[in-house]
């Protein structure tokens, strides 16, 4: 006997096509990008006190308009009745999140999962480097993705050890993860983030299979 879906696993039944959800990415994707070069701008900018003032004006103004109608909580997973899967408030991969870098899956092939993704100011620790934080996420989300992948389903982390081998410079990153070994419930991963310099961490965690699709 499995356990249910709990609540706060939110995921969403939208009855529109894959075309209409084609035509809702190409109206939201170009906004996240934005947000996120006025992320970059707001860091790198050297502009007077007043043009400073005068862009909060027309933030603030843009959110006016954005709350005029949202969602609560969560965004959640997304799905719809031609089997399409959307989770675009993902931290790592999310089209509307102006704070995922976006990560994109670039293969899935035989359960190993590459990502790519760059990095800039907005994600710095170091100067000129990227914040171990975001190596752990980096890592972490491949990671996930190939327990997925292996599970058929939802999987959490359960344990995650990042190891950093050398500073991760600021700009073009790839992440590979691939399952080592495979229990009852549970995934052993293997992961590096690697940029031009070669590898610059590596993971090692174990991914439990959601309580809701565990055997008993």
């Amino acid at each position: 006997m499995t356990a249910s879906r709990p609540a706060w696993s939110k995921r969403v039944h939208e009855p529109i096509t894959s075309a209409e959800l084609a035509e809702r990415a190409a109206t939201w994707a170009p906004l996240a990008d934005d947000v996120r070069e006025l992320v970059e701008a707001t860091i790198l900018s050297q502009v007077e006190p007043d043009v400073v003032a005068e862009v909060r004006s027309h933030i603030a103004a843009a959110l006016d308009l954005l709350r005029k109608r949202t969602d609560t909580g969560s965004h959640g997973v997304h799905v719809n009745d031609d089997g399409d899967v959307w989770h675009w408030g993902n931290a790592a991969t999310g089209l509307r999140n102006a704070i995922a870098p976006p990560m994109s899956e670039v293969s899935n092939a035989d359960g190993r999962a590459v990502y790519e993704a760059t990095l800039g100011a907005a994600y710095e620790g170091p100067p000129g480097c990227v914040h171990g934080g975001w190596i752990a996420l980096a890592i972490d989300h491949a990671s996930g993705r190939t327990a997925h992948i292996h599970a058929g389903g939802t999987t959490f982390t359960g344990t995650l050890t990042v190891k950093y081998l050398q500073p991760t410079r600021l700009g073009p990153i790839t992440t590979r993860a691939w399952v080592a070994a495979t229990g009852r419930n549970s995934f052993t991963v293997h992961s590096e983030l690697a940029t031009t310099d070669g590898v610059c961490a590596t993971g090692e965690g174990i991914f439990v299979l959601a309580p809701w699709l565990r055997s008993s």
